[in-house]
C-alpha cells in the first residue's frame, strides 16, 4: 500500500470537530491545509481511500515519525563511536554495518525541517508520543503559522 494524494474535503467553513477522538482532528486540518495533504501523501502508507473514502492513519504517521527520531539517534551513536572510512570499499561495509530504519521513515527524513514539523503536529492527534520543540514552529511561515493556528483550535475542540 502506498498513499496518494488525495483531495481532502474542504473543511475552512467548519469549526474542527468537538468531543471525538483526537484523530478525527487529522482529516479536519487536512481539509484546511491542501499543502499538509500534499506532505503527508509524500509519505508511504499514510493515507488509505476505501469505500468509506480516504482517511489518515495517524497511528501509522506518529511510528514512522518516532521511527525517524530513532534511527536519527542511533545513526548519530553509531558514527560517534565508529568514525567513517575513508576506502569507498571500507566505507560501504560501515554504512552497511550501521543502523537501519524503514522506507515511512527514511521518506518522512527527506523532507525539510518545517515540512517534517507540519507533519509531527498532524501526528500530535494520534495516541503514541510525537516529539516536537517549540524552535521548530517559530519558524513557521505565515501558511504555517496558520497550520498552527487551526491546529491549537483542533486541540482546544477535544
Amino acid at each position: 500500500m502506498s498513499s496518494t494524494f488525495v483531495a481532502w474535503p474542504d473543511t475552512s467553513g467548519q469549526p474542527p470537530p468537538s468531543g471525538e477522538p483526537p484523530y478525527r482532528s487529522a482529516p479536519w486540518l487536512l481539509g484546511r491545509h491542501p499543502r499538509l495533504a500534499e506532505l503527508v501523501a509524500r509519505v508511504p502508507d499514510m493515507v488509505v481511500v476505501d469505500d468509506d473514502g480516504p482517511w489518515l492513519d495517524v497511528e501509522a504517521l506518529a511510528t514512522a515519525i518516532d521511527e525517524h527520531d530513532q534511527f536519527t539517534e542511533a545513526w548519530h551513536d553509531y558514527t560517534h563511536h565508529r568514525p567513517a572510512l575513508a576506502d569507498d570499499a571500507a566505507h560501504d561495509r560501515w554504512v552497511a554495518r550501521g543502523p537501519r530504519t524503514t522506507v515511512e521513515a527514511t521518506v518522512f527524513g527527506q523532507l525539510s525541517s518545517t515540512e517534517q514539523t507540519r507533519l509531527r503536529l498532524l501526528a500530535m492527534f494520534a495516541t503514541a508520543p510525537v516529539a516536537i520543540r517549540i524552535g521548530d514552529i517559530a519558524r513557521f511561515d505565515p501558511s504555517g503559522q496558520a497550520l498552527l493556528a487551526d491546529w491549537c483550535q483542533a486541540v482546544q475542540a477535544l
